[in-house]
């Protein structure tokens, strides 16, 4: 019994001391710190737009969960044409009536003349009648106004009059997964290189729900990767770090981080991360659905079944990224299948690190599993350099991609370190150029 009762106890300890070493290492009390609301998308409600306040120019493309098109903004020209057409109206309503007033001031003169007093009193009230009648009617008319629900909507939208927009028309999803996506976009709104939501709307009849974003005139990643120089790609990662930090700060994961959920107008320099649809609320210690996230892009913890993990899950992702635009392999880790994914990571970091990994958090992996990934040495990334990629493949930038790609999420570097790396050093002092410019001082030294 006292055995028993010490492998129980010794058991509970370590799991305690799992659990809490399982905590992010940066913003981990964001969301305990805030209100219910900000967090508990189940119980929030989202205010829907008339779908009429836009038009679909082209098709952009489709993925699990969505169609995307090009829009554009008509409804407030139309609001205005409307606007227009009242007020004439009115004007010839005011013009008719006035002809009224002309004729029953004439009929009422003739009254006074006949019965001066009898008729100054009826004048008398129907005056102060035709008052209060134009009070009651003017209040009646500001109460619809303020009460029409159309009208409250158009305010809420962000999108002005012409203006190009996409449209991300939603597929037959759970409706708390919509929730959640509608409100941390609302809650990343005016982030740093965060896709802005302009609006939110749904058909009345069909009751299909639609996103409506700021526009980027993306160029392809399969297209320009290729042809980024050295100090672009330190550049673009920097901004996307940005995003990422930012939304880290907020409680927020991404958990799909992949090239094509990074929009860049390069003619512009201008990138944005979008696609929050997989995007989650952080709370220490909670347990997470590991069906997540993109296969070349999976951390090794989904691949694990590590249901306990934090915000370094995107910086697997981005560090995957970095290392397909730095070697010039894309996808870097290419697997078939989930479990050929972790394979393939394996093959390059080797198998100790994989094997350490599930020691530290207590978990095991089918023997059929373990058969198939074998036993590897961890690669030196100088395999992967060529001539064909080594003017990108600098130090910096290859001591960045090793602090991002470990197995354990706890070592990873995080944004607010990585924004630090040495590797940004150019894109920080052309900041300082450039604000120094702005401000009309001499660049620093």
């Amino acid at each position: 019994t006292n055995i028993a009762r010490y492998y129980a106890e010794t058991n509970i300890a370590r799991y305690y001391a799992k659990v809490n070493t399982n905590i992010a290492r940066y913003y981990a009390e964001v969301n305990v710190n805030r209100p219910r609301q900000y967090w508990d998308y189940e119980n929030f409600t989202v205010v829907w737009s008339s779908p009429d306040r836009y038009e679909v120019v082209r098709k952009l493309g489709r993925g699990k969960y969505s169609e995307v098109f090009e829009g554009v903004c008509v409804a407030v020209q139309q609001q205005q044409q409307q606007q227009q057409q009242q007020q004439q109206d009115n004007n010839n309503n005011n013009n008719n009536n006035s002809v009224q007033q002309q004729q029953q001031q004439q009929q009422q003169q003739q009254q006074q003349q006949a019965a001066a007093a009898a008729s100054g009193g009826a004048g008398a009230g129907a005056a102060a009648q035709t008052n209060t009648n134009n009070a009651a009617a003017a209040a009646a008319a500001a109460g619809t106004a303020a009460a029409d629900p159309n009208q409250q909507q158009q305010r809420r939208s962000l999108a002005v009059v012409g203006q190009r927009c996409v449209v991300k028309v939603l597929k037959p999803v759970k409706k708390k997964k919509i929730r959640r996506e509608i409100k941390i976009l609302q809650n990343l709104f005016g982030g740093p290189n965060i896709i802005k939501l302009l609006d939110v709307v749904k058909d009345p009849l069909s009751r299909t729900p639609a996103l409506i974003f700021e526009y980027v005139n993306n160029v392809d990643f399969k297209t320009l990767y290729p042809t980024l120089q050295d100090y672009e790609i330190r550049y673009y990662i920097y901004q996307l770090l940005r995003a990422l930090d930012y939304c880290h700060s907020q409680g927020i994961m991404h958990r799909d981080v992949k090239p094509h959920n990074v929009m860049i107008d390069h003619e512009k320099r201008e990138l944005r991360l979008i696609d929050w649809g997989l995007a989650e609320f952080y709370h220490p210690g909670h347990e997470y659905n590991v069906r997540v996230a993109s296969r070349y892009y999976k951390g090794p913890e989904l691949l694990v079944d590590l249901q306990v993990y934090d915000y370094s899950l995107d910086m697997w992702s981005l560090g995957c990224m970095l290392a397909g635009i730095i070697f010039k392999k894309e996808p870097f880790f290419y697997g078939h299948d989930n479990y050929d994914q972790l394979v393939k990571i394996a093959r390059v970091l080797g198998t100790d690190g994989l094997y350490a990994y599930l020691d530290k958090y207590d978990l095991s992996l089918e023997k059929n599993f373990l058969q198939m990934i074998g036993k590897h040495t961890k690669k030196p990334w100088t395999k992967f350099i060529s001539s064909e990629n080594q003017h990108l493949a600098v130090p910096e930038a290859v001591d960045l991609i090793d602090k991002m790609l470990v197995y354990d999420h706890q070592k990873r570097i995080l944004p607010k370190d990585a924004l630090k790396h040495p590797y940004f050093q150019p894109v920080l002092e052309e900041e300082q150029r450039n604000a120094a410019a702005a401000a009309g001082e001499a660049p620093r030294v």
